[in-house]
């Protein structure tokens, strides 16, 4: 195997446990100075917001689907 390969996965598995780390620390520090009840006062909107996005996504996931099954020959 080639010896740069190794290197090129421990780069990938530091930036991946660096990102995920700042993910936590940044959700972390959002979370502790969230207000008590959370930002959404009306529930009903937000509901209808994570559905409309819940759909777009799962159209943009079917049509990457269809799009990798398309090319794979």
């Amino acid at each position: 195997m080639d010896p740069s390969l190794f290197a090129n996965i421990w780069v990938g598995l530091i930036a991946t446990v660096v990102v995920t780390a700042t993910t936590v620390a940044v959700s972390l520090a959002v979370r502790r100075r969230a207000p008590y009840g959370g930002y959404f006062s009306d529930s009903d909107r937000a509901a209808a917001i994570f559905a409309a996005v819940g759909g777009l996504f799962s159209v943009l996931l079917a049509l990457v689907v269809f799009l990798s099954v398309e090319s794979y020959n």
